[in-house]
């Protein structure tokens, strides 16, 4: 399981581009079947876990903006609740103001850098940048990158408890 929680980290650090570049319906399919959403909960946490106690990520202690993004999260994680109901999620603010970013990881744990906040003219940028990672956790990009980076075979292999060497 560990395995997979660092290939799912990998196939995130990717970037959008690769996502969108015309992915097929095979590995929408193939991941929809080999990997169930209860694996990309126990995913989305042993990152979160990861995060926390391997690299160390230190959340932001200020509860106003803490408060400030899960509220604006959750307006556009309403979406994402609708789709994906079986999801738990989670939005944390990484305490790095020279970092403007965010990413999502499988599960709905969803995370934004304090720098991005900075960077953020207003609540609306905010609110874009939320509804895209929403959107891959929706759309499942993390089970998809998966079946793309290691093949249906090795998916399969794992999804039915077995080693395929990767």
């Amino acid at each position: 399981m560990r395995l997979l929680a660092v290939l799912a980290a990998c196939s995130l650090a990717g970037g959008c581009a690769t996502i969108e570049s015309g992915i097929g319906g095979a590995e929408t399919t193939a991941a929809e079947v080999l990997i169930p959403p209860s694996q990309e909960n126990a995913l989305g946490l042993q990152v979160k876990n990861d995060l926390e106690q391997n690299q160390h990520v230190k959340y932001l202690a200020d509860p106003a903006v803490n408060l400030y993004v899960t509220n604006v999260a959750n307006k556009v994680i309403a979406f994402g609740r609708q789709a994906r109901p079986e999801v738990t999620w989670q939005v944390r603010v990484i305490d790095d103001p020279n970092t403007v970013n965010a990413f999502a990881t499988p599960g709905g744990y969803l995370y934004v850098y304090s720098g991005l906040l900075l960077a953020a003219d207003n609540e609306a940028e905010l609110a874009g940048v939320m509804a895209h990672e929403t959107g891959h956790v929706v759309a499942r990009h993390a089970a998809r990158n998966l079946v793309t980076a290691y093949g249906l075979q090795a998916v399969t292999s794992l999804a039915l408890g077995k080693n395929p060497n990767l």
